[in-house]
């Protein structure tokens, strides 16, 4: 019971809630474009995109700065790359900006890689396979620039690739935290998939992150 008093304490302790807003830009702050905001918070989650324009619409207007903004910057920033939408912190979407997502995959990727495909021998799904399953998604990517889940699915699929929900899965968010994919812009308001090489940021190598 101590303890859970203290803990109550320092929750309601108004110097770190003061903090705690400020952090999360809940307060005014200098912030003023989308791509500003999503690198200061370092990731937004996005599993609904969504509620994720509204996360940071939300953020910018509390920016005496910026202009006012609707969905259609946030999906723009997507278009142009300058924020992508992957799995880069836990098997849900972030928004991250695109020069940042390679170091945030060398440093959360093993971690998630031990998580995601513990499951491999239950789909079905041999190490070596991810080989050939990242080799395939380049090469269709490559031309084929931006294609949706289902249109990914269906070229690993005519190149021999068994496929089912989970494989698939697997498939793609390997190549996911191997940074050779990310999202892409939308298209007819659906989730594209494009190479990380052809997105704004670091210089990217073939190789991957890991």
């Amino acid at each position: 019971m101590a303890t859970t008093l203290k803990t109550q304490g320092i929750i309601n302790d108004p110097a770190i809630l003061d903090s705690r807003i400020q952090a999360q830009l809940l307060s005014p702050h200098k912030e003023a474009t989308v791509q500003a905001v999503v690198r200061k918070m370092g990731a937004l989650q996005a599993q609904h995109l969504e509620m994720a324009q509204w996360a940071i619409g939300k953020r910018l207007g509390l920016c005496p700065h910026s202009a006012k903004l609707t969905a259609r910057d946030v999906q723009y920033a997507l278009k142009k790359g300058h924020i992508v939408r992957t799995h880069a912190l836990r098997p849900t979407w972030q928004l991250l900006v695109a020069e940042d997502l390679l170091w945030i995959l060398q440093l959360t990727g093993p971690q998630i890689k031990k998580v995601l495909f513990a499951r491999d021998r239950q789909v079905g799904v041999a190490a070596k396979e991810y080989v050939r399953s990242d080799e395939a998604i380049y090469q269709i990517l490559s031309e084929h620039p931006h294609l949706s889940r289902q249109e990914l699915i269906a070229a690993l699929t005519e190149k021999g690739f068994e496929m089912n929900e989970y494989r698939s899965m697997h498939y793609i968010m390997h190549a996911e935290q191997q940074g050779i994919i990310c999202s892409g812009p939308l298209n007819n308001e659906k989730h594209t998939y494009a190479l990380l090489e052809v997105r704004p940021g670091p210089e990217f190598k073939k190789s991957g992150t890991a």
